[in-house]
């Protein structure tokens, strides 16, 4: 049985019905607030500290090998200035270079550049210098950092930027596109080939990093959620200097493929898109990267973090804000080699992961939601956004008085009950069996507002048995008769609108699952990412528990006792049906 007949089926049970429709269920409205983006499509970074230098670009933005590159700066107080040198230094592929590395204060190459119309500079006199980084410099998977040193008659230097800031230079990363890529699903099979045109079905993230510091992130105990420093680059940008680390709890070593979380500086945060390359209201300056890897529901690997995708979207379509997400093409870039012969478990490649957005500030912009404090009850304030707030108490007070009871009025005036009523029944919709009492969800309260609970941690869905408690402290509020019948009319919408057509072909739930799983299923191709990630871990020598994709039928154990399922096909088709 698949997503699309398990939510029909599990959740007809699941979602009481009891009573008649009284009222409609609008869900949360918010004015939107978006303030200005600098720059454009080829922006850097402002530069406050050093107003002399207003505008910066390379061109093109991500060479190929073999393409010189055009440097461009403006000045704009030219006067007292005897020259302006571009220094720069090439990074190669397993030799990256940290900003506290002495390689990075030590090795830069200079050129001069020209503010007098010739070799690449338009215009004589008018402020911007260029100079042009020649053909050769340009290598596959090659990083190029830049900064500018301003010098005076009398020896006075200038640099830009600020060697103190968080993010001391510019950069380019060279790159001739994603290869295609060979591998077996099974040690004794056949290589599939899965082509250069497949491979860039989806965005590509590259992170480069010191090659002893990823396994270390992902696999090594003694470093867990330690901070490694690294690049990140998509869509042509160059995000240098960020910092990236292992995430999970009990779930970080179980998988092999685990997840990642990124932090990007202030100076420079990142320009993500969705899944149909829109941009979203705000830059980022975190999120999380999940591994689709199912680490503790080992019966749906292969799923292909589609359990994530339409869980989180069924919660927005209901009408509770909740995060997006988008699926994306990971390499990491820390040896020589792109793909080594012989082994498809070494080179670039890393597989298919899914982009969560984080709880933040950026995400109540993207949601169109009014600034507010977002919690969480495993680790307490994850961002602070109400003015004037200093402290817990508010937090603090409404988990007392939601862990002892209270009374219809306290609810209806502490707890937002719609978003609630629309947490409570997709919980139920999608068999969010590892909720639980103080963990995997958060809250979140806009400025002397109500308490609105978040979903999270959403990779062991779909499973038709009981595991943790699946409610958590705020379903209090239903022993009140009177809000009880409120929800159950909610349920049934919910069930009803999302739930109603068991069909694949058929009813809104059929219609999300084909449309999210299109991007992991991409027309006119021989072979699925469900396939690929399935080449890449199902053997993977870091992999704890081998053979496990698609086992069919497929045999659990949860705390309501034994299962089986069987798909109609052991693929990403099957599971979707």
């Amino acid at each position: 049985m698949g997503i699309v007949a398990a939510l029909a089926q599990v959740a007809s049970a699941a979602v009481e019905t009891a009573g008649s429709l009284d009222r409609p269920h609008s869900g949360l409205t918010a004015t939107r607030k978006v303030g200005s983006i600098p720059g454009g499509t080829n922006s850097v970074p402002t530069l406050p500290a050093f107003p002399r230098v207003v505008a910066v670009r390379h061109v093109p933005e991500q060479p190929q090998s073999g393409q010189p590159v055009l440097v461009t700066t403006r000045v704009a107080q030219p006067q007292g200035w005897s020259a302006v040198v571009l220094e720069y230094q090439g990074i190669e592929p397993g030799k990256y270079v940290a900003k506290g590395d002495s390689g990075f204060s030590n090795v830069w190459q200079s050129v001069a550049m020209r503010d007098d119309g010739r070799e690449g500079d338009r215009k004589r006199g008018d402020g911007v210098y260029s100079c042009k980084i020649p053909a050769e410099q340009q290598k596959h998977r090659h990083l190029v950092r830049y900064r500018f040193r301003l010098e005076t008659a009398d020896g006075r230097t200038s640099v830009v930027p600020d060697p103190a800031s968080a993010c001391p230079n510019f950069a380019w990363f060279t790159y001739d596109g994603v290869p295609a890529w060979q591998g077996k699903l099974r040690p004794q099979g056949s290589n599939l080939t899965f082509s250069a045109n497949f491979m860039r079905t989806l965005p590509v993230y590259h992170l480069l990093a010191r090659a002893g510091d990823v396994p270390r992130s992902q696999w090594d105990g003694s470093a867990n959620k330690q901070r490694f420093p690294g690049t990140l680059v998509y869509g042509g940008k160059v995000y240098d200097h960020i910092q990236f680390r292992n995430r999970g709890q009990a779930s970080t070593y179980v998988a092999g493929k685990n997840k990642w979380a990124f932090k990007f500086n202030p100076e420079q945060e990142f320009e993500p898109r969705d899944n149909y390359g829109q941009t979203f209201a705000s830059r980022w300056n975190s999120f999380s990267l999940n591994a689709c890897a199912s680490p503790w529901a080992q019966i749906n690997r292969g799923l292909s973090g589609m359990e994530e995708a339409v869980s989180f979207r069924a919660y927005a379509l209901a009408g509770l804000p909740a995060p997006r997400t988008h699926w994306v093409q990971f390499r990491v870039v820390d040896a020589p080699e792109e793909a080594p012969v012989g082994n498809q478990y070494d080179g670039d490649l890393w597989g298919l992961y899914l982009v969560v957005q984080d709880y933040d500030g950026a995400w109540l912009k993207d949601q169109q939601l009014p600034p507010g404090d977002i919690y969480s009850p495993e680790s307490g304030l994850k961002h602070r956004g109400i003015s004037g707030a200093q402290d817990n108490r508010a937090w603090d007070y409404f988990m007392e008085h939601s862990r002892r009871g209270a009374t219809g009025n306290w609810w209806r005036t502490n707890l937002n009950l719609e978003a609630y009523f629309n947490f409570h029944a997709v919980n139920r919709l999608v068999a969010n069996i590892d909720l639980r009492h103080g963990a995997n969800h958060l809250f979140y309260q806009p400025a002397q507002g109500l308490w609105v609970p978040l979903p999270w941690d959403l990779d062991m869905m779909f499973i038709p048995r009981e595991h943790q408690a699946g409610v958590i402290d705020q379903t209090r509020c239903l022993e009140v008769p009177s809000i009880r019948r409120e929800y159950q009319n909610r349920g049934r919408e919910i069930l009803d609108l999302l739930a109603g057509d068991a069909d694949p072909k058929g009813g809104q739930v059929g219609q999300l699952v084909a449309e999210l799983s299109a991007f992991l299923m991409p027309a006119g191709q021989a072979h699925t990412w469900a396939e690929l990630d399935m080449a890449m871990w199902n053997y993977h020598p870091r992999n704890q528990s081998k053979g496990t994709f698609f086992q069919n039928p497929g045999e659990d154990s949860r705390g309501g006792g034994p299962w089986r399922r069987t798909l109609e096909t052991p693929d990403l088709a099957g599971f979707c049906r």
